[in-house]
């Protein structure tokens, strides 16, 4: 690019006077020398010279372009210098402030500054080691990038969302360097808003509620239940009561859950039948595989000793916590009075009483009250009656669920 030169229309025809240091009409007909010109760029390199005064220089190309800035000394880019920079294809143009020089915008010294597509640069000469930029950013571009790995190419404004870590990104320019940034924490979209509790007394489907992100799964194993007695004259038969079911808790995400699953509720045992029976086992309540709790054991009935029923045992439950149930109590025998024992209470309590009675008589054992609890054993005081034992409860699910 050549100098070009601009005329006064107006020519003054007086003479220059002896003083120097003043304008004179010499210096107002003279011809004013001025740069204005226009140079494309579409390789991969560039370096700027003296002669982009006053020049636009556009970049174009795809691939990324290394522009060299030479240190305004020895005479090149002088005081008042200028020139202006402009990106308007996809590869980023960076600039390189050659021999220690620096690129000062928005008051940051850069040694290298990267323009995107759409942005134009201004650089000016100081005379000294230093340039001064002014940057004008390309307007962003309307709509967001969904996609699993970030877009090649971004102008500063761009949006991204990342359909791999479900998380929206802006690419930003700090003054120094542009990169992308969080706009929306996948921490604060997983934030919890809702919670929901689906509660299971019987056998079915567990469907999580839509948008679940957790849920915490409890499970209550049946309760056994309590035995009978068979009474005889002259005898004090006492039975043991039922076994409370385990407990055990599990907390998983949505994908483990999946669609659905399967919940299986402990049965109740049975109590022993009047007479000299054994209560029945409660059954293992279950939510798939996922979360499992053992059913209590049945009373014993009275021979020569009448025990309770085992507490529902930490072997096979599954969950983060396991914990074994409470077992029933062994039937009491005085030297002339009788009680059955008490059915073991669960995680919510309501073990069924033992039977009691002053003499004469057999009282049944109580039923259970409350989900996993176990049933009391019967006893006789010096009667010929029989009795049952209290029926145990059945389990419970409770599922709560975090949406």
């Amino acid at each position: 690019m050549t100098a070009k030169s601009l005329t006064h229309a107006f020519v003054s025809g007086v003479a220059d006077g002896t003083d120097a240091t003043l304008v004179r009409p010499s210096n107002w007909n003279a011809d004013h020398v001025f740069w204005l010109g226009y140079r494309p760029v579409t390789t991969a390199s560039d370096t700027i010279a003296h002669a982009d005064h006053f020049t636009l220089i556009t970049y174009n190309s795809v691939s990324a372009v290394a522009v060299t800035l030479p240190a305004p000394t020895g005479g090149n880019m002088p005081l008042g210098w200028k020139t202006t920079l402009r990106n308007i294809s996809s590869g980023a143009v960076t600039i390189t402030g050659g021999g220690g020089s620096t690129i000062n915008i928005a008051g940051v010294a850069n040694a290298s500054y990267v323009i995107n597509q759409g942005d134009t640069l201004d650089i000016y000469s100081i005379g000294t080691t230093a340039y001064y930029g002014v940057v004008v950013k390309a307007p962003a571009a309307a709509g967001v990038t969904i996609s699993a790995t970030a877009p090649a190419s971004p102008s500063v404004g761009s949006l991204w969302w990342d359909s791999n870590g479900g998380q929206l990104y802006l690419w930003y320019d700090d003054g120094t360097s542009q990169q992308w940034v969080v706009v929306i924490n996948a921490a604060v979209l997983g934030a919890i808003t809702t919670v929901n509790v689906q509660k299971f007394i019987a056998s079915g489907t567990y469907t999580p509620i839509a948008n679940m992100k957790y849920c915490t799964i409890e499970c209550v194993g049946g309760g056994g239940g309590g035995a009978g007695v068979a009474g005889s004259s002259g005898a004090y038969p006492a039975a043991g009561g039922g076994g409370s079911g385990g407990y055990s808790r599990r907390t998983v995400s949505a994908a483990t859950i999946g669609a659905s699953q399967t919940v299986t509720i402990g049965t109740a045992g049975g109590g022993g039948a009047a007479g000299s029976n054994n209560g029945s086992a409660g059954g293992a309540t279950s939510v798939g595989t996922l979360c499992i709790a053992n059913g209590g054991g049945g009373g014993a009935a009275f021979s020569t000793t009448a025990a309770g029923g085992a507490g529902g045992v930490i072997a096979g439950a599954v969950g983060d916590v396991t914990a074994a149930g409470s077992p029933g109590q062994g039937g009491s025998v005085p030297s002339s009075f009788a009680t059955g024992g008490n059915g073991g209470s669960s995680f919510f309590g309501g073990g069924g009483l033992g039977g009691a009675n002053s003499g004469g008589a057999a009282t049944a054992g109580g039923a259970a009250s409350n989900y996993g609890s176990g049933g009391g054993g019967a006893n006789s005081n010096n009667s010929t009656a029989t009795a049952a034992g209290g029926a145990g409860s059945a389990g419970f699910v409770i599922i709560t669920e975090y949406i």
